[in-house]
């Protein structure tokens, strides 16, 4: 419907939210309907651009409440490994940024935070603006399906959130060198800490 109404306009350029493994034409769980997206899109001939965003650090605010009231921040990423992660005011700022610059063709633009940052090193910036220890729980993969379904989610999409997870974890998720790779600005204490309030 979005490359029909763009082939029929006037429009001249698209900005398009992807995330990085958009280039992944399977094994990334979620993120394979915004390779099709992208495709898709690429396909009207109209100048695209893609910004191809890492994990939400506002994506850490469903557990930041057990944190708080508990000392306990729960994950399924391995605690120790750098994740490529963003805050959403830095894509805000990205995309408009690509508006204003205008159609350069087919663009990618890999979007991350300043640094790539641990479970546990969220763990530590949380701790830090609660004031309180913060353990980081590691839980396996194996209780993502479960643990989702328990939250009403699908079977089916909850093992398409399994798959980017691990797809994480096996390092497939991360910024490409043909991209154009951009840094924002905000890391956890400026996200997490209006979150805690």
């Amino acid at each position: 419907a979005i490359t029909a109404a763009i082939s029929k306009s006037a429009l001249e350029h698209v900005v398009f939210l992807s995330s990085l493994g958009a280039e992944l034409p399977s094994g990334s769980g979620v993120v394979r309907g915004l390779h099709y997206g992208e495709n898709a899109l690429w396909g009207t001939g109209r100048a695209v651009t893609s910004i191809r965003a890492g994990y939400f650090l506002e994506n850490w605010g469903a557990v930041l409440p057990l944190a708080k009231a508990q000392g306990v921040l729960p994950t399924f990423h391995v605690p120790t490994q750098p994740i490529y992660s963003i805050a959403t005011h830095d894509i805000g700022v990205a995309a408009a940024q690509s508006l204003v610059d205008g159609p350069r063709g087919r663009r990618i633009i890999d979007l991350v935070a300043p640094t790539e940052y641990t479970a546990n090193d969220i763990g530590q910036a949380v701790s830090g603006i609660l004031g309180k220890p913060v353990a980081v729980q590691a839980a396996p993969v194996e209780a993502i399906v479960p643990t989702f379904t328990s939250m009403g989610i699908s079977q089916n999409v909850a093992e398409l959130y399994r798959e980017l997870i691990e797809s994480m974890r096996a390092g497939l998720v991360k910024p490409q060198v043909a991209n154009e790779l951009r840094r924002g600005k905000l890391g956890p204490n400026e996200v997490f800490r209006p979150m805690l309030g």
